[in-house]
């Protein structure tokens, strides 16, 4: 600028040659050109305009070396309504000084946001008057430019914490006061009034917590702490009620320049709501498997059109599958009873079709033929067309149902037989009686008649009348003896009683073709309940008939016989058939109440019936039965304790 400012020619511009100019303006020019700071020198009432290299910078390409010589109100022209004013005032000798001054100036053709330090000062000549002004300044747009943009960034990152989901604290100092918090945090802590207070004053109850002792550490280390799932608790003040909070959070140590810590950053979220949430929801998922572990239901899922089936453990057991096993529709049918598919397949496809609900019972067969009975429950997921997207429901096991409601309905239709039978039992008795005197008094005269007949033929029809009214009276007899029921035991007679059930039979007996074979020896008499045990010998006899076809044989035993274990006195009864005998597995159910092998003719009800009663008289049963032919027949062994109903004490066999 010095060999610029001595080649320009100056006699073109108000202050004249460099020769004519006052040794003032030459001492300050030189000055201005020796020092690095950026200096302006205008000069005279043009304010023309003189600079050093420092300025170059600062004019750029678009300026420079056009500014040298100009009036200074051309060169700074679109500063002039900042600068105009105080040049002015510095003209008028008073000088000025400003800091970090926005001055929009031009530089690359833009008029840019640019900021200055500088000074305005009067410029006097050797007499001290003022002939111009004297400018140095420094360009200080690059730290201004970037304490705003911090100052900004600062502004945004703090508008950004108070507004954040997260809570946030600022600490400062070892005693770690409140400087900073945003809302989350004041929401975190009940909205407490803490700005400005110690930590341990402001929320005194986690000082025993041993949160200070986290923050003291992180302090005094320099070592960041993470707390994952923490609990801490807040004791009830002014009339907010005592909670518990659950949190992650950070404490981060802020370090100065020398690396010395001068606060911790509290920073984290509250787990709190997601934490019981979490507790709740868990209580929910317990409760609901215990209830579907309890009712034995299983979930099934399928994407349409059918194809991989996904089916859980339970589904999987329920058709006898392991929990690894792949299912697909094929499988689904195959592993169904045969008589269930077809309207298993026409439930789900009319379900699919018509929008409705899929409720069906069928059963699951395994591959040794056993059966469950499954309740099948579903719906299909529809797209926004209303094309099919999925089959989903839920399977569960209901064979004890079934077969509880079954065992119901046998014993509700077996009382509704069994009060039929009582009914027709209790009208026999009547009709019984009611016929057992008109029948003596037919008997007497029959007697009578006899006894004035003269002719051989009269007398032998009055005596055919008489036997067959002895036969009458003999089946009604014991027709009342069956159907009377005591309730105090007596001593009985086992042939009696077994003669007095076989009685009934005695029509199907003559007409049967089966050969009876009586076979009683010096029993004694038992104490018992008579009726009951003429019950059980009539049902096996009429079991012995049932089972005998064609010409047979039937044998009625009776023996004195001590108990083979315990050696007490008592009586073996025995009724035997030559039948067709019991298969193996229908011997192993016999005495169990509804079995039967009569189909509807049976409750099966008998057996189980007799057994109860031959319990109740300490009594036993076995049975030896053969299905060979030729070989075929059953026995069944009964033994009665000679004192059974007298003595309660009485051991069972």
């Amino acid at each position: 600028m010095a060999e610029r400012i001595r080649n320009f020619d100056w006699s073109r511009t108000p202050i004249g040659p460099i020769v004519e100019w006052p040794e003032a303006l030459t001492v300050l020019v030189n000055n201005l050109l020796g020092t690095r700071l950026p200096m302006i020198l205008m000069w005279g009432a043009e304010l023309t305009h003189l600079y050093n290299d420092a300025v170059i910078p600062i004019l750029d390409a678009a300026r420079h070396p056009a500014a040298l010589g100009e009036r200074g109100e051309v060169v700074w022209r679109e500063a002039w309504p900042i600068s105009g004013p105080q040049i002015e005032a510095a003209l008028h000798g008073e000088a000025c000084w400003n800091e970090d001054q926005h001055v929009p100036i031009y530089r690359d053709g833009q008029l840019q946001d640019t900021w200055f330090t500088y000074s305005y000062s009067p410029a006097r000549d050797a007499e001290g008057a003022i002939q111009g002004v004297l400018i140095s300044f420094l360009d200080t747009s690059s730290r201004v430019g970037a304490a705003r943009a911090l100052q900004l960034e600062r502004q945004r990152l703090l508008a950004a914490f108070q507004q954040a989901p997260a809570f946030f604290a600022l600490l400062k100092g070892p005693e770690h006061v409140f400087e900073l918090v945003n809302p989350m945090y004041l929401r975190l802590i009940g909205g407490r009034d803490v700005a400005g207070k110690p930590i341990g004053k402001a929320l005194p109850e986690i000082v025993e917590q041993g949160y200070v002792d986290l923050l003291d550490r992180v302090f005094s280390t320099g070592e960041p702490f993470v707390g994952q799932g923490l609990r801490f608790t807040l004791e009830e003040t002014d009339g907010l009620p005592r909670e518990e909070r659950y949190v992650d959070f950070v404490y981060q140590p802020l370090r100065e320049a020398d690396g010395s810590v001068s606060g911790i950053l509290v920073f984290g979220v509250d787990l709190t709501h997601r934490i019981h949430s979490d507790t709740a929801l868990k209580e929910q998922r317990d409760r609901f498997e215990f209830a579907t572990d309890a009712a034995q239901i299983g979930y099934w899922f399928c994407d349409l059109p059918f194809d991989q089936l996904s089916w859980d453990v339970r589904v999987k057991e329920h058709f006898w599958l392991p929990p690894d096993a792949k299912v697909d529709i094929r499988l689904f049918y195959e592993l169904l009873h045969p008589e269930d598919r077809e309207r298993t397949r026409e439930a789900i496809e009319t379900s699919i079709a018509r929008h409705t609900a899929y409720d069906i019972e069928y059963r699951s067969m395994a591959p040794d033929g056993r059966c469950k009975w499954i309740h099948a429950f579903g719906r299909t997921a529809y797209d926004a067309d209303g094309g099919p997207l999925r089959f989903d429901g839920v399977t569960q096991d209901i064979t004890q149902l079934k077969q509880t409601q079954g065992a119901r309905q046998r014993a509700e239709e077996a009382l509704i037989r069994a009060e039929k039978l009582a009914l027709v039992g209790r009208l026999a008795a009547t009709i019984s009686h009611e016929i057992n005197n008109p029948l003596e008094s037919v008997t007497n005269l029959l007697y009578l008649l006899e006894q004035e007949a003269t002719g051989d033929a009269a007398k032998m029809y009055c005596q055919t009348a008489q036997a067959e009214l002895a036969r009458v009276s003999h089946i009604v007899t014991h027709t009342l003896r069956f159907n009377r029921q005591g309730n105090v035991a007596g001593e009985e007679s086992l042939s009696e009683l077994l003669d007095s059930a076989l009685a009934i039979y005695e029509a199907r007996l003559r007409h049967s073709g089966i050969t009876l074979r009586r076979d009683y020896r010096d029993a004694p008499r038992v104490c018992c309940f008579g009726a009951e045990l003429r019950q059980v010998f009539a049902n096996l006899i009429g079991n012995a008939f049932d089972a005998t076809r064609g010409p047979g044989s039937l044998v009625l035993r009776t023996r004195r016989q001590n108990h083979g274990r315990t050696a007490e006195p008592g009586v073996r009864i025995t009724i035997a058939d030559t039948g067709h005998g019991i298969p193996p597995a229908t011997k192993a159910r016999l005495f169990e109440p509804f079995f039967t092998t009569k189909g509807d003719s049976g409750t099966g009800l008998g057996l189980w019936v007799s057994r109860e009663i031959l319990n109740k008289h300490h009594a036993s049963i076995r049975l030896h039965s053969c299905t060979q032919p030729g070989r075929s027949g059953t026995v069944f062994s009964i033994w009665i304790p000679q004192a059974s109903a007298g003595d309660p004490s009485a051991p069972a066999a």
